[in-house]
């Protein structure tokens, strides 16, 4: 239960400060290792039911996401994708960018091998407000970095693999998809 609390305390400080892609791809990378070290002891010694470990791998999953949605948010601030100092504690670090969980990880059901399905979404007008030059550009601009800081392999592995294609109409659509557009499909 520790070692779990203490990975979920690690993503939420990258979440709530992002430090450098780099070292928050590191840092995540070395507490899944370590949530999955200890959510397998106690699936193996069962004292956890099947439910908490998958619950765990979730939890960690979606602090990870959390996590990776402030370093893409920073990283679009470098960029100048949205305006400096846009965070807003109530609605997070990229205002106007919406995330669904979906697949095992919406059910809470991840295992050790899952990836994470999402679907990410943006309201336009919100994003202008946040100083978006062109709110469509900036959410998709902002997927990269978030995929980037959870599947990229490095020398410490990865967070978890990514899968965008549950959105509506993948063929189509760019990897962030307006709400007006999600509400209208």
């Amino acid at each position: 239960e520790q070692i779990l609390r203490n990975a979920l305390a690690e993503a939420h400080d990258i979440a709530a400060a992002p430090p450098p892609i780099e070292d928050a791809m590191r840092i995540l990378r070395r507490a899944k290792d370590a949530v999955h070290l200890a959510v397998a002891l106690a699936d193996f010694a069962q004292l956890w039911p099947l439910m908490r470990v998958t619950g765990a791998i979730t939890d960690f999953a979606d602090a990870a996401l959390q996590a990776a949605v402030a370093v893409a948010a920073k990283e679009s601030e470098r960029r100048g994708d949205i305006a400096p100092g846009a965070y807003d504690a109530e609605v997070g670090p990229a205002p106007g960018i919406a995330l669904i969980a979906m697949g095992k990880m919406g059910a809470s059901e991840l295992n050790y091998s899952s990836d994470i399905d999402f679907s990410v979404f943006f309201d336009a007008e919100t994003l202008a407000q946040a100083g978006a030059r062109e709110p469509r550009v900036a959410a998709v601009r902002l997927v990269a970095p978030l995929v980037r800081t959870l599947e990229e392999v490095t020398p410490d592995g990865y967070v978890f693999r990514t899968d965008l294609r549950l959105r509506p109409d993948p063929g189509s659509t760019p990897v962030a998809v307006s709400i007006a557009s999600a509400e209208h499909y």
